[in-house]
């Protein structure tokens, strides 16, 4: 066990980097890559910290309690094996042909047939999964390329849109990520890797950026991205009328940023995941303010021992209660800048995050899959990362 002590140093990278510096310290045990679903011991207690194609036929439903609808042009989109919860459909067919094209792939449809059709199957009682909700899947976001663009809206809480080019690339309508930076600054640009990943693979990125004249972000501006998001869905002739998924909002961010994010998701119900690259719910261990009113599920990504957000972000786990799915990802070396900053390692919280986001908001076995193989990550290093997890086989749908 190596005690991380809060000495001058770590001092002042905490200052710069989570904009908070605590007197607390804290400790943790060297990682281990257990089975998904073991349990952990809840009671991590700390001082609360600052800051503050296409389917045929069939319905179906979004992860939680508001069913959505699946359909589009045959043959045109890529293609989705939809489980339909309160849908009254059995197996839709297109044209005469069986539409039985699994995840992660689209046939064009041959002289009009839709044969890149969707499976629907009816829940029982019109139920699908926990509190009745019904769950939609479609290819893995890994697994797509889609061409994307970079706008800014020019409004407060200023931030970046990175987005799918087409709106329409995907079947359905598009999950949105709410991103906050580290040291809660204004500068979203060296974490363009993961928004360039999440973008290609069909998620509607918002990033707090300058503007306005404020030189830090808070809840309340991450906040204002999720409340930007519904109004934007639901403005009649824009652009993104219809085309975001209001029950898919993962709050994310790093260090200061990942501080706001929990913060964010235990006062606002619209958001449904969190992911934290580098943070913690707080400095000097876990704020339980915030962590026993986290409902959804978790995830982290973090440095070696010597990232000072490490043993924080291991409290929050331990502190999470019992059925809730977490995740801590850890790199056996690098430090808090390393782990915010580094090119290399970005790439690689691209790749880790993207499965989490789709096992998270679609429950996809495949996801799941990934984060369980030796290297974690598509083309990461052996030994390189190990996943602490529990309750994550309760995500699959």
């Amino acid at each position: 066990m190596k005690r991380l002590r809060n000495n001058v140093t770590s001092c002042v990278i905490a200052i710069s980097i989570f904009g908070a510096c605590s007197g607390n310290d804290s400790s943790t045990d060297s990682l281990s890559t257990p089975s998904a679903g073991t349990s952990s011991v809840a009671g991590a207690t700390a001082t609360p910290s600052a800051p503050a194609g296409a389917g045929a036929s069939g319905t179906a439903g979004a992860p939680r309690t508001t069913p959505g609808t699946a359909s589009g042009s045959a043959g045109t989109r890529a293609g989705v094996v939809t489980p339909a919860g309160g849908a009254s459909g059995a197996t839709a067919n297109a044209a005469g042909a069986a539409a039985t094209t699994p995840a992660n792939s689209a046939t064009a449809g041959a002289a009009g047939a839709a044969t890149a059709g969707a499976v629907a199957s009816a829940g029982a009682g019109g139920a699908a999964g926990a509190g009745g909700a019904a769950t939609s899947t479609r290819p893995l976001s890994s697994s797509l390329k889609l061409p994307t663009m970079m706008e800014t809206p020019g409004v407060a809480p200023f931030f970046h849109v990175w987005r799918p080019t087409d709106l329409n690339a995907v079947e359905g309508k598009l999950p949105i990520v709410a991103w906050n930076n580290g040291a809660c600054s204004r500068n979203d640009q060296v974490f363009k890797p993961l928004f360039d990943k999440w973008a290609g693979g069909g998620w509607v990125v918002l990033s707090l950026t300058s503007g306005g004249g404020s030189s830090s972000t808070s809840i309340a501006d991450q906040k204002g991205l999720v409340d930007w998001v519904v109004a934007e869905a639901e403005k009649a002739g824009g652009e993104y009328n219809g085309k975001l998924d209001l029950e898919r909002i993962v709050a994310a961010g790093n260090s200061c940023g990942g501080i706001t994010s929990l913060g964010l998701a235990a006062q606002d119900d619209r958001i449904a995941g969190i992911f934290v690259l580098s943070g913690s719910s707080g400095m000097g261990g876990a704020n339980t303010m915030v962590t026993s009113k986290i409902k959804i599920p978790v995830s982290y990504i973090v440095g070696g021992t010597e990232d000072i957000a490490r043993a924080n972000a291991e409290a929050d786990y331990e502190a999470f209660a019992d059925g809730i799915a977490s995740m801590i990802v850890s790199r056996s070396s690098g430090d808090h800048l390393m782990i915010s900053n580094n090119a290399d390692v970005m790439k690689d919280a691209a790749d880790i995050s993207i499965n989490w986001l789709d096992l998270t908001m679609y429950g996809q076995q495949a996801a799941l899959d990934a984060l369980k193989q030796p290297t974690v990550c598509t083309g990461c290093m052996a030994g390189l990362w190990t996943v602490k997890a529990k309750n994550l086989e309760s995500l699959v749908k």
